[in-house]
C-alpha cells in the first residue's frame, strides 16, 4: 500500500503534462514554438492562426499535403537555425528573413534571403510558412505574380518618298514677225529666246532623334557593347530588379537557350559582387530574355526568381 501514493502522483503528474506542455512549450524553448504554426494530432498537422477581414482564425494545415509550388518566395524564421556554404556554418538568428527551397516530412529546406549560398534546414512549425500557405489557400494571401504580357511588336513605318516636283514651264509667246511691205531691206525680227529650264529641288528629309533613355548611367566594362550587355544594362539600368545594380556586375556570359513553361528564352549569365557576413560574394543570377528585353531574373543555385 504505500507505492499506491506515489503511483498516483505519478499518474496525476503525466496527465498535468500531456495537457499543459502545448500551453508551456513556448517558454520551455526560449519562443522557439512561439510561431505562427502549432502542431495538433498527428506529427505533421499543424494548427495556425490566420488574419482575415473578420478578425482572426484558425486553421489547421497537414504540411504532407503542402507541394512545392505553394512555397511562398520569402519567409521567416520563429527560430535559430544553422546554415552553411559547404565549408562554414553560421548560425542565422530568429525573424530573419528566409527563401524556401522545398518541404520533405516536416523539414523545410531553405536559403538566406541575404545571401543564397547559405542553406539549411528546420521543422516548418518554427517558421511563419504554413501561415501564408493557409492564407494564400484561403485567397487572403499575396496573388500569383503572372509573368509580364508579351509587348506587341512596334511596327515602325517606312520613309515615303517624297517624288521631285517638276515645275510647269509656260508655254512662250513669240513675238510676231513685222514686215514693211513698203521697205523690202528691213531686218525681221525674230522672235524672242526661250528663257532656260530651271532644274527641280528635291526636298530636304529631317530623321526624327532617337529618344533617349532615362535614369543613371551605368559605367561598368563588363556592360560595354551592344547585343547582350545593352540588354543586361536596360534592364538594370530601369531598376527593373532592387537585388543588385549595373556597377555590381563583376562578369556577364551568354547561356544555352532554355524552355520554361513552354516558353523558349535567351539566357545571359551574370556574376555580381554582394556584401554578406562573410564578407564580400560572387553570387551568379540568370536574366529570361525574350523579344529584345529581359522578361524576369532568377538566382542560379536556388532557381528563385529575383525582385
Amino acid at each position: 500500500m504505500k507505492y499506491v501514493g506515489w503511483i498516483i502522483i505519478w499518474v496525476v503528474l503525466g496527465a498535468l503534462g500531456y495537457f499543459l506542455y502545448p500551453h508551456l512549450a513556448p517558454a520551455m524553448l526560449g519562443g522557439a514554438a512561439a510561431s505562427s504554426s502549432q502542431q495538433k494530432g498527428p506529427q505533421h498537422v499543424f494548427e495556425v492562426i490566420i488574419n482575415s477581414p473578420e478578425g482572426q482564425m484558425v486553421s489547421k494545415v497537414d504540411a504532407l499535403t503542402v507541394a512545392t509550388e505553394e512555397l511562398p518566395s520569402r519567409g521567416i524564421l520563429n527560430a535559430d537555425a544553422d546554415v552553411t556554404d559547404g565549408q562554414n556554418q553560421v548560425t542565422l538568428k530568429k525573424n530573419n528573413k528566409i527563401v524556401p527551397i522545398r518541404l520533405e516530412g516536416t523539414d523545410l529546406y531553405f536559403s538566406a534571403a541575404s545571401n543564397e549560398k547559405l542553406e539549411g534546414k528546420i521543422n516548418i512549425g518554427f517558421t511563419n510558412v504554413l501561415g501564408l500557405i493557409a492564407e494564400k489557400r484561403l485567397g487572403l494571401g499575396e496573388k500569383e505574380v503572372s509573368s509580364p504580357p508579351k509587348a506587341a511588336p512596334v511596327s515602325v513605318p517606312e520613309p515615303v518618298a517624297v517624288a521631285p516636283v517638276t515645275p510647269a514651264l509656260q508655254p512662250v509667246k513669240a513675238d510676231p514677225v513685222i514686215v514693211d511691205q513698203d521697205n523690202p531691206f528691213q531686218e525681221e525680227v525674230g522672235p524672242t529666246s526661250a528663257p532656260e529650264e530651271q532644274q527641280p529641288v528635291e526636298p530636304q528629309v529631317q530623321n526624327e532623334p532617337e529618344p533617349v533613355e532615362s535614369g543613371p548611367e551605368i559605367n561598368n566594362e563588363a556592360l560595354q557593347g551592344g547585343g547582350l550587355a545593352e540588354v543586361i544594362k536596360k534592364s538594370l539600368k530601369s531598376g527593373q530588379i532592387k537585388e543588385f545594380t549595373g556597377d555590381q556586375v563583376s562578369a556577364l556570359k551568354a547561356g544555352k537557350e532554355e524552355m520554361i513553361d513552354g516558353e523558349t528564352y535567351q539566357v545571359g549569365l551574370v556574376n555580381y559582387q554582394a556584401e554578406t557576413i562573410f564578407g564580400t560574394q560572387d553570387i551568379e543570377a540568370k536574366a529570361l530574355i525574350q523579344g529584345g528585353k529581359v522578361i524576369k531574373w532568377l538566382w542560379v543555385s536556388s532557381g528563385m526568381e529575383i525582385k
